[in-house]
């Protein structure tokens, strides 16, 4: 009887073992989730508003590379402590493109 009644105690332990594991795990998981997000919402608020200013002038096509490189720049300047995060690479990319196409347009206005 005893011999039972341990042998269901260790069974019991084993799972109970088993189940703080994986629940540790996935609260570890969600741990990191939640780093990244607040990161991300901190990346977002340093990339809200001017980035930084850039010289195009329109209709000469020479100066639009520099400043697309300008911009850029700036932009992996503010982001810098977030590469890498899963959340913040894609918009970071998306922000680059979008400028990038700015500026290409400026350079191809009319003075």
């Amino acid at each position: 009887m005893i011999e039972a009644k341990l042998r269901l105690f260790m069974d019991l332990y084993r799972i109970m073992s088993f189940i703080i594991q994986e629940h540790w795990q996935m609260l570890e998981g969600l741990d990191g989730l939640v780093r990244q997000l607040k990161d991300a919402s901190r990346a977002f608020g340093s990339l809200k508003g001017k980035i930084a200013q850039v010289p195009v002038v329109p209709g000469d096509q020479a100066s639009v590379q520099p400043a697309i490189e300008q911009m850029e720049a700036a932009i992996d300047q503010m982001a810098a402590s977030y590469r890498g995060n899963p959340f913040v690479d894609p918009v970071i990319k998306a922000l680059k493109e979008k400028h990038r196409e700015h500026i290409i347009e400026r350079g191809r206005e009319q003075a």
